[in-house]
């Protein structure tokens, strides 16, 4: 790569994460203060013998999101100058600060997001709603997930995460903030980290929005009375579908990229296969790297758009009082307005 190409790639990188910081920035501290101002949030809710409600579940999840969200954006500046200046100038304390904010914080996220799917399946399609208990619906999964998807891989990257002197002609070092794991060890940890932050939860999600679209149509029918096929499909169902493909198609752009380029190279060797360097694949990798920092500063507005989408669609189509099911949804206007 010559010096022009070198800066065109850096002014990309410059613009992409500066927009990512910005956005994400705005709108995450934007969700926070609203939901905090709003007096509604289940954290701030006094002692009481009665249950959380979904609604109030739901403002929780919302919350936590965009407070994990808004620590991974809070490390892009940090990123941004490592990558143009070439050199982490911040000390082996602040690089494995660094490292379990930004990694940390994305794959707890991802916790995040597939226990909301979860809870959303359980609630909207099950009984469980009536019978299990905030703990064992909200805090099991969360301490599972980030157990094993959150702790056990960021300590492991910690224990191998150093500053490196690398030297470069005669009296040209740099200094970097690397992983350092042994061959041995990096491949195992893709493959762990690939399935508890990626696959895993993807297959989650999937299965809960699949099952959530198809007990929503089942109570249509049952509802109706007639064959739905012979009959156009209410907006609601239409809006629920399109929405639920919003949330997979945002999160699959987001984090399937990053993974794939993530893996190749180990998976490319366990099976002797060889892959070429080139500035395509360098390029291409370097841009993967950044979509997880899209997915932080964009996941705000998606799941605002889900609240008030999904769970209006919800009430509406069981608002008509005919066999509906219990309503669990929450206006993201009236939640975040004091």
């Amino acid at each position: 790569m010559n010096e022009t190409e070198r800066l065109i790639v850096v002014a990309t990188i410059c613009l992409i994460f500066s927009a990512a910081f910005i956005f994400g920035f705005v709108g995450n501290l934007w969700v926070m203060i609203s939901l905090y101002r709003s007096k509604l949030l289940c954290f701030m809710r006094q002692y009481s013998p009665v249950p959380l409600t979904p609604s109030e579940r739901l403002r929780g999840f919302i919350f936590v999101l965009a407070m994990t969200d808004f620590a991974v954006i809070l490390t892009v500046p940090w990123t941004l100058f490592n990558i143009v200046n070439q050199d982490w100038s911040f000390g082996e304390i602040f690089c494995k600060l660094h490292t379990s904010i930004d990694r940390g914080g994305k794959l707890f996220s991802v916790v995040i997001l597939t226990v909301m799917s979860l809870q959303r399946y359980l609630v909207v399609c099950t009984r469980w709603r009536y019978t299990a208990s905030t703990f064992l619906m909200t805090a099991v999964p969360i301490g599972i997930g980030t157990l094993l998807c959150v702790i056990i891989p960021i300590g492991w990257e910690l224990y191998h995460t150093h500053i490196i002197v690398l030297s470069y002609g005669v009296n040209q070092n740099i200094t970097v903030c690397l992983n350092v794991m042994p061959p041995e060890v990096n491949t195992w940890f893709v493959y762990y980290t690939f399935m508890c932050g990626f696959a895993a939860p993807l297959c989650i999600m999937a299965i809960c929005y699949v099952m959530l679209v198809r007990h929503v149509r089942v109570k249509f029918r049952k509802r109706r009375g007639f064959n739905a096929v012979e009959v156009r499909r209410p907006q609601y169902m239409c809006e629920l579908t399109k929405s639920i493909w919003r949330i997979s198609i945002f999160h699959f752009t987001c984090w399937a990229p990053f993974w794939f380029f993530t893996a190749l190279p180990v998976f490319a060797a366990h099976i002797s296969m060889p892959i070429a360097e080139n500035s395509w694949i360098r390029k291409a990798t370097l841009f993967s790297n950044m979509l997880p920092y899209l997915n932080s500063s964009g996941n705000w507005i998606l799941y605002a758009f889900l609240n008030r989408d999904v769970r209006h669609i919800i009430r509406r189509a069981s608002s008509s009082g005919r066999n509906g099911f219990q309503t669990i949804t929450v206006s993201f206007r009236t939640t975040t307005t004091s």
